[in-house]
């Protein structure tokens, strides 16, 4: 084996580093002919320069900060691996208080660059163009996936106080305490002795995500940005062509995957007539039947990180599902498997839409009084929103609502803890002006606040808030429906109410089946280029029939271009 070395730097000789270091031209290119000429040769490079457009939501690499690879690159008969660390300084906001934080990313690499002729090249792989390895790319990638969505200044920052602003690591709010919800008569109540003022705990900003729900790094694409975190692949299929392309199902997600998954897909397609692809392990998947099978060696797990699983495990269903969608060999994904892996191969394989800031899971609430639901969005993508995100959550959540249950113009509420407008966080409070004022556009009707009571009252087709409050409570109805069906069930099988039970039963099973979850096709991630359902980690055969039935048909209404041109462009930085 032989080694060489080389480090370029753009800091002077003599004196300190300057704030902003000179422009040299390609200081990421890498020349590896000699590298190449012998397998095993390996070289240690360091190299740092300027990389525009580093930018998460709310955090970015400022301009004109060096961004530094550490990386040893390795020869080897189909090309050159570079593994090592990408380091540069970043700068945002708190997501508390809204004060300034600082801070240093160091993020870990280990890659490939392949000849673009290469035999059996692994699409994801770096380019080696004519004996040169450019490292800005691997470089550029590595920093976005690794900046801080929503950082800290400490881990005891105690926020903007709710009801008046105040930063509350400065000053003490004596009001914090005495904004409470009005009590309500005995009559709306459960009963008289309920009437009053319940004490409940502030839920906090600062909390974890949702289990299985952590918060994805979008990032936003500058002009002439290339990397691999946006849209890419060829052409899709148009008319005819695309309608008959097949839904991509991850036939390893799920708590009943394989069979379950597998005999939804069947069905699917030999009572549907839906063109069906499955996507897992061939020798795993049982009999599935005529339907075609896209290999995937891997899989990720409902347990497993979505972001470490997404980027390391390459072959795995979710990724070689949302795969297919980019490049055209399917037109929509469908995944009853960990959801943050889900949000991730779509976000990073297909890309978001232009103008998204952020993607949001739209999921339909069951409306027992009416022939649609209620689409809550976001129910678990973003614990972290600001208003501009929930305008554009209201602009796509509307579109859904027209395109796939044919609503007119949607109404959109906001979910808050009172109706006035004075009522809610100061995200709240300033996302009802902006809708108010009309920004969600004309698509839509804003029909201002409403509370966690109202989701069954029919007072709005999409309801909108962000991921951590939207998650609590979609979660917190499915908990009060299975409480709510199991005592009736424990009830009715009794043998003492054996007779009211028959009459009765003809009534509730009606109800019970509009309420089922397993009917309403799963939930929708909108935001991204591309059509992805996530249905639930549960889901039986039936389930899946309804997602795979849902993804084709928003798919072939062009569900994607409407959301794409209902959304609002967000204000620049």
């Amino acid at each position: 084996m032989t080694s060489e070395s080389e480090r370029v730097d753009l800091a002077p000789v003599v004196g300190a580093r300057p704030e902003n270091p000179p422009r040299v031209k390609r200081p990421f290119v890498v020349q590896v002919a000699a590298l190449r000429k012998v397998a095993g040769t390996t070289r240690h490079e360091v190299r740092q320069g300027v990389i525009d457009g580093l930018a998460a939501v709310s955090v970015t690499v400022p301009d004109g900060a060096p961004v530094e690879a550490d990386l040893t690159l390795s020869s080897y008969p189909g090309g050159i691996t570079a593994t090592g660390t990408v380091s540069a300084p970043w700068r945002g906001e708190c997501r508390r208080c809204g004060g300034p934080v600082t801070g240093q990313v160091v993020a870990p690499v280990r890659e490939r660059f392949v000849p673009a002729g290469a035999a059996n090249r692994d699409e994801d792989a770096y380019l080696l163009v004519r004996d040169e390895v450019d490292l800005e790319p691997l470089a550029r990638d590595a920093v976005l996936l690794e900046l801080p969505l929503a950082p800290l200044c400490s881990e005891d920052c105690r926020g903007l106080c709710p009801q008046c602003g105040i930063n509350r690591n400065v000053d003490e709010c004596e009001e914090e305490d005495l904004q409470v919800e009005e009590p309500q008569s005995p009559g709306v109540q459960l009963g008289a002795e309920g009437a009053g003022t319940l004490g409940v705990p502030p839920v906090h900003d600062g909390q974890a995500s949702p289990r299985c729900l952590p918060q994805l790094r979008v990032v936003q694409r500058p002009a002439g940005d290339r990397s691999r975190l946006v849209a890419r692949g060829g052409e899709r299929p148009t008319g005819e062509a695309f309608a008959a392309l097949p839904v991509a199902v991850d036939a390893m997600g799920g708590d009943k995957a394989p069979g379950e998954i597998v005999a939804g897909a069947r069905q699917a397609a030999e009572q549907g007539k839906i063109a069906v692809v499955l996507v897992g392990r061939p020798g795993e998947l049982g009999d599935t039947g005529d339907l075609p099978v896209m290999a995937a060696s891997e899989v990720i797990g409902m347990e497993d990180d979505p972001a470490h699983g997404v980027r390391r495990r390459k072959d795995s269903s979710l990724v070689r599902a949302a795969e297919a969608v980019r490049d055209g060999r399917a037109m929509a994904m469908v995944s009853a498997g960990n959801t943050g892996a889900t949000m991730a191969s779509a976000l990073l394989r297909m890309g978001r839409l232009p103008g998204v800031i952020r993607p949001a899971i739209a999921t339909p609430i069951p409306d027992p009084n009416r022939a649609w639901p209620t689409v809550l969005l976001d129910s678990g993508a973003n614990a972290e929103c600001s208003s501009q995100m929930l305008v554009q959550f209201a602009e796509m959540g509307a579109t859904y609502a027209h395109k796939r249950y044919g609503v007119e113009r949607p109404r959109v509420a906001l979910l808050s803890i009172g109706e006035e407008k004075s009522k809610g966080t100061p995200l709240v409070k300033e996302t009802h002006a902006l809708l108010a004022d009309g920004a969600g556009g004309a698509g839509l009707e804003f029909v201002g606040n409403v509370e966690g009571r109202d989701f069954f009252e029919g007072l709005a087709d999409v309801i909108v808030t962000d991921g951590f409050t939207g998650n609590v409570a979609l979660k917190t109805l499915e908990g009060s429906l299975r409480f709510l069906m199991g005592a009736l069930t424990e009830i009715l099988v009794r043998p003492e109410v054996r007779e009211t039970a028959e009459a009765l039963l003809p009534h509730l099973m009606p109800l019970a089946t509009a309420l089922d979850p397993e009917t309403t096709g799963g939930a929708m991630l909108l935001g991204v280029n591309g059509v992805c359902v996530i249905s639930h980690g549960s889901s039986t055969s039936v389930a899946v029939v309804n997602a795979i039935t849902v993804a084709h048909d928003l798919a072939v209404a062009g569900l994607v271009a409407d959301v794409a041109a209902s959304v609002s462009q967000a204000p620049a930085d």
